[in-house]
């Protein structure tokens, strides 16, 4: 099992495959070139960076990496990258 920790302002997330409708009036698209994306964080790299594992996120995804994990994949992105959160 690989473990991977992102460093400095970078967030490790696992994006979401689907569409979602949150609350209602946002619908998340499974198309990749459809803006925001949404996933959840696996692994952060700064402590004092306001996010927190487990915590579900909107982003960007122009700028961010996609790398595998474990077989799966995953997207590194950048602490400014983020939009925001939801439940």
């Amino acid at each position: 099992m690989k473990t991977f920790k992102p460093r400095g302002k970078w967030i490790l997330i696992n994006p979401d495959e689907a569409q979602e409708t949150y609350g209602k009036s946002f619908i998340a698209a499974d198309n990749p070139n459809k803006k925001p994306e949404t996933g959840e964080t696996i692994a952060i790299g700064r402590s004092d960076s306001g996010y927190k594992v487990g915590e579900k996120l909107f982003f960007q995804r122009n700028g961010s990496v996609q790398i595998e994990v474990d077989g799966e994949s995953r997207v590194l992105v950048h602490e400014n990258q983020i939009l925001g959160s939801y439940e």
